[in-house]
């Protein structure tokens, strides 16, 4: 439990393993779905009140067919789709950094730690910097765009 946890690796190494891996998703997704919804929903009153006649805008000629609390409800719908789609798009990356950092060690890994060997440190032990610089090393040497390529893995499906 976390009595052991403690004993072995420090109170302050316990509660901070995977603190960078969780920040690297989590900012991300949270910049994305608050400031992309507030950008969506702005661009759509904006289009819905823009004048398209002399006298009517889109939302004056929507509500005599439909009401205002619908048009509010829809903005709020399709701005929250485009939100949550670019929130995980922003947050793959700190994603596949949080899966790699909890994912165990090779297991020539789990006796002896090989500090020449990629990504042979055991999960309790990566830091930010270990977890990155493996599944950027895992393109081999094929430039930088491909090797991030890496941090998006999963997202062709």
């Amino acid at each position: 439990g976390l009595g052991k946890l403690v004993e072995e690796a420090g109170l302050a190494r316990t509660l901070t393993v995977g603190l960078g891996a969780m920040l690297a998703k989590q900012i991300p997704y949270t910049f994305g779905k608050q400031v992309s919804f507030d950008v969506v929903a702005k661009a759509l009153y904006r289009i819905l009140n823009a004048p398209r006649s002399a006298t009517a805008t889109l939302a004056e000629s929507l509500s005599k067919s439909v009401s205002p609390e619908f048009v509010k409800w829809a903005v709020s719908v399709l701005s929250a789709m485009i939100a949550s789609v670019m929130a995980c798009l922003l947050s793959q990356p700190g994603d596949v950094i949080l899966t790699e950092t909890y994912k165990g060690g090779d297991s020539d890994c789990e006796t002896e730690i090989d500090p020449k060997k990629i990504g042979c440190v055991l999960p309790a032990e990566r830091t930010l910097g270990d977890v990155s610089r493996s599944i950027y090393a895992r393109s081999g040497d094929k430039g930088v765009v491909n090797a991030l390529g890496g941090f998006f893995t999963g997202l062709q499906a």
